[in-house]
């Protein structure tokens, strides 16, 4: 079953590698998406594909890189978007 979800990362999560981390988890999990900071100093994800790798990759988040610091993770379920890979943007 695949799984189609946009998640919002708050804390320390800008300036520690936290988007190059999580590209590198997705791939890992054939998962496809986009990944951008917010101006507002959040990390914004879209995310899709089976199920239990979509669950992996949020798991990770709520912790993310060695220097990060997860103050909040909220996510809801979104339609799928038209990305083929998992890459960093940097605009929605």
């Amino acid at each position: 079953m695949e799984l189609s979800i946009q998640i919002r990362i708050s804390g320390k999560v800008q300036g520690v590698g936290f988007r190059r981390n999580l590209q590198s988890k997705a791939l890992s999990l054939d998962l496809c998406g986009k990944v951008w900071n917010t101006s507002g100093g959040e990390v914004m994800v879209n995310v899709w594909g089976p199920k239990t790798q979509v669950m992996q990759l949020l798991e990770w988040c709520q912790h993310g890189p060695r220097f990060a610091k997860v103050d909040s993770l909220q996510w809801v379920e979104i339609e799928r978007g038209g990305e083929n890979e998992f890459i960093i943007t940097n605009e929605e």
